[in-house]
């Protein structure tokens, strides 16, 4: 498998390539940060390499080249994809500190303010 190492494109070769240039124009990532991250992807099919845990197609085949770009997707994907997303407020229902807060009323919300415009013992029981 070591032997295996040296068949391994340089960096340079992948960034000539016009899978890494689409990538970089599809996801709106600069040159540098995408670098960053094949180089981290090569580095952990090194590692597997290494450990002789590699399954796919053999370095210096268009096989593995193409292995190579499916996995930088996969990790640019993974890695950029939005983590935000709609929940429903059950908290009448269930209440759970990582499900948000209740709204509140407008007679709440006054007090809320007017406190807030002041002086208060927030956190201190008197």
């Amino acid at each position: 498998m070591k032997e295996w190492l040296r068949l391994i494109p340089a960096i340079h070769e992948y960034q000539q390539d016009n899978r890494f240039k689409r990538i970089m124009k599809e996801n709106q990532i600069d040159f540098a940060q995408l670098s960053i991250h094949l180089k981290k992807i090569i580095e952990d099919i090194r590692t597997s390499l290494l450990s002789q845990q590699w399954i796919n197609s053999p370095p210096g085949t268009e096989d593995f080249n193409d292995e190579v770009f499916n996995q930088l997707e996969k990790y640019i994907k993974a890695s950029y994809s939005p983590t935000l997303q709609r929940v429903v407020n059950a908290t009448g229902t269930i209440l759970h500190t990582n499900l948000g807060r209740s709204r509140l009323s407008d007679r709440a919300m006054d007090r809320v303010i007017d406190i807030a415009k002041n002086y208060s013992n927030l956190e201190y029981k008197l």
